[in-house]
């Protein structure tokens, strides 16, 4: 089963994150974590309400990126809050 962001406000905001290699490299960007101060990360944004985990990672990396990605194989997700992880 393919975890999907139920809808509604709880505040929170899910993001979706694409860790792709290819050959041995990672695919990271260039993003801002706060004014002035950018980190390499990999390609990653938020979710839609009812959207797939997996999908919203593959949209995310065609719009940060411009690259057009088939999606996981297999499917993962890991959903976290704070410092607890869940798969």
């Amino acid at each position: 089963m393919v975890p999907k962001v139920a809808g509604g406000d709880t505040g929170e905001r899910p993001v979706a994150s694409a860790v792709i290699v290819r050959d041995g490299p990672v695919l990271l960007v260039r993003r801002a974590v706060e004014e002035g101060d950018l980190r390499w990360q990999p390609p990653a944004g938020t979710i839609e309400a009812g959207e797939i985990v997996g999908r919203a990672a593959v949209r995310e990396t065609r719009e940060g990126t411009g690259i057009h990605t088939k999606g996981p194989h297999p499917p993962q997700a890991v959903m976290h809050r704070g410092d607890s992880l869940a798969r």
